[in-house]
C-alpha cells in the first residue's frame, strides 16, 4: 500500500471477529486497521474473557499453592507434635529411671580398697563399692561358725559368748589359787641353815640360792615353796613349787626309813 491508500476487506480478515475490516496506509510499511465500535466491543469481550481465564488460572494456582503450603504446615505441625510427644516420653522415661522403681536396675562397681563410710554425694557405684568392702570384711568374722568349748582349734571358728563365763570362772579360780599360794608363802617358815630331809610338817619359804640349806635339795638357784606334811614327829611327803614358774613342781615321799627321789 502507498501513502493515504485505503483498503477495504469484505470477508476473511483473521484480525476481525466479522472477517470484515478497513486499513489505512500512513506511509509505505505503516498500515493501521480502522476498528468500528462493534469490532472494538467484540475484541474487548474476547480480551476480557482471556483476562478472566488468565486471572482464574492465577487464582487457581495461588489457591493450589496455598493448599500445598497449608498441607506442608500441617505436616510440619504433626511432625513437631510427634517430636514433642517423643520428647515428653523420653523425659518421663528418664524421670522413671531416676525416681521410679529401681528393683530391676543394675549397678556396675568395684570393691573399695579400704573401708570407708558412705557420704552424701557418693555415686551409686562408689556407695556400692564401699558396701562391698564392708561385706567382704564382715564375712571373715560375722558369719564364721562358733565353738562352745575351749578345745576347738579349727581355723575360722569363733568362740561362743557362753565360754566367756567359763573363762572368767577359771581365771577367778587361778587368781584365788595365786592368792592362796601367796598366803602360804607369807605364812611359811623361812628356811635357813636347815636340812631339808629332817623338816617337820609345815610350809617353808626356801631360798634356793642359799648355800646354808642341806639335804636332797629339789631346786637350786631359784626360790620355791616347800610343803611338807606328815605327823607331828616327822614329814612323810614333800612338794616343791617354784615361784617363778621356770620349772615344774617336784614331789617325794618318805618310806622304809628313807626319802624317795624327787620326781
Amino acid at each position: 500500500m502507498v501513502t493515504s491508500e485505503i483498503a477495504v476487506v469484505t470477508s476473511g480478515d483473521p484480525n476481525a471477529e466479522s472477517g470484515r475490516s478497513v486499513y489505512v496506509c500512513f506511509i509505505p510499511g505503516a498500515v493501521k486497521r480502522i476498528t468500528t465500535y462493534e469490532d472494538f466491543e467484540a475484541e474487548f469481550e474476547k480480551l476480557s474473557e482471556e483476562m478472566q481465564n488468565q486471572f482464574t488460572d492465577d487464582i487457581t494456582d495461588a489457591i493450589q499453592q496455598a493448599l500445598s503450603a497449608t498441607e506442608a504446615a500441617n505436616a510440619a505441625t504433626e511432625a513437631a507434635q510427634t517430636a514433642a510427644e517423643a520428647a515428653n516420653e523420653a523425659a518421663e522415661a528418664a524421670k522413671d529411671y531416676v525416681l521410679g522403681d529401681i528393683s530391676e536396675k543394675t549397678v556396675t562397681f568395684e570393691t573399695a580398697a579400704q573401708r570407708a563410710g558412705i557420704e552424701s554425694g557418693d555415686s551409686l557405684s562408689v556407695a556400692f563399692g564401699k558396701l562391698a568392702k564392708f561385706c567382704a570384711d564382715l564375712d571373715q568374722h560375722a558369719f564364721n561358725p562358733l565353738a562352745n568349748n575351749l578345745t576347738t582349734n579349727t581355723a575360722g571358728y569363733g568362740l561362743d559368748a557362753r565360754q566367756g563365763k567359763t573363762l572368767k570362772t577359771e581365771i577367778d579360780q587361778l587368781n584365788t589359787n595365786i592368792v592362796n599360794i601367796g598366803n602360804q608363802v607369807n605364812t611359811g617358815i623361812y628356811m635357813a641353815n636347815d636340812n631339808i630331809d629332817n623338816l617337820l610338817p609345815g610350809n617353808y619359804w626356801v631360798n634356793g640360792y642359799s648355800s646354808s640349806i642341806s639335804g636332797d635339795i629339789p631346786f637350786t638357784n631359784m626360790h620355791y615353796m616347800l610343803v611338807s606334811s606328815g605327823t607331828a614327829e616327822r614329814s612323810y611327803a614333800q612338794v616343791a613349787i617354784p615361784m617363778d614358774n621356770t620349772a615344774g613342781k617336784k614331789g617325794r615321799i618318805y618310806s622304809g626309813g628313807k626319802w624317795s627321789k624327787w620326781i
